[in-house]
């Protein structure tokens, strides 16, 4: 089922009461007016990506607006947090498979999803630096023309091009339709550097409390034994 914008707009509003803000304290965060703050978080105009990058800056949880998924195991977060990126990724090399193993033990429907959006974020990581942007990735992976890609987004074509190479940037509303196409987390596409991080604890999430807790334990004690020593 797909997300519509109003309910992103309803989070985000949930999320700034969350943090005890009002309006006003969060244009200052954000350095916008009020006026546009405010249509923008009623959904009247959308949200650029310097914008977005300066409400994650002030603290805003952009995973949980966009996907109304809340950390429920702070701990993993915190742990991964620890990480720098390269420890990240090889941790993810080690957790992703282990999930896949795990989601056995869920129903067919939710299990397929979770190895969907696996094979996603796998896609996404699995590239050198040469290579293009994740937008790039998805579409290849999905074998999509660059047509295609736009008209989901809502964009043209020449629009598309450019997040492809990385000259423009998707702003709130094109965030929620790759969201709901790929289930990619916006932190992710806005390449913020706990994206990876809180990814891997929303898939462990959506394992059995049991699963997801051997599998943290697994990853602190392989942490433990190759980068602290």
């Amino acid at each position: 089922m797909n997300i519509t914008y109003d309910e992103v707009s309803g989070r985000l509003k949930e999320e700034r009461e969350h943090n005890g803000w009002t309006q006003e304290d969060i244009c200052k965060k954000v350095y916008m007016t009020q006026g546009h703050y405010s249509k923008a978080e009623a959904g009247k105009n959308y949200f650029t990506h310097i914008e977005l990058q300066n409400l994650l800056k002030a603290g805003m949880d952009l995973h949980f607006v966009y996907t109304d998924e809340r950390l429920s195991h702070r701990e993993y977060y915190d742990f991964l947090q620890q990480c720098d990126q390269q420890e990240i990724l090889c941790l993810a090399e080690i957790s992703l498979p282990l999930i896949v193993n795990y989601s056995q033990e869920l129903s067919w429907e939710k299990a397929d999803a979770l190895r969907q959006r696996i094979k996603y974020v796998k896609c996404m990581f699995n590239k050198d630096k040469t290579e293009s942007s994740h937008y790039f990735q998805l579409r290849r992976f999905k074998a999509y023309s660059q047509e295609y890609m736009a008209n989901l987004l809502g964009v043209n074509k020449k629009t598309y091009n450019s997040l492809e190479k990385q000259k423009n940037f998707c702003n709130s509303y094109m965030l929620l339709q790759m969201y709901n196409q790929f289930q990619v987390s916006p932190l992710i596409l806005m390449n913020d550097k706990r994206g990876l991080a809180r990814e891997i604890c929303s898939l462990l999430e959506q394992l059995k409390d049991s699963a997801s807790q051997s599998i943290f334990e697994y990853l602190k004690y392989g942490h433990e034994q190759f980068w602290m020593r």
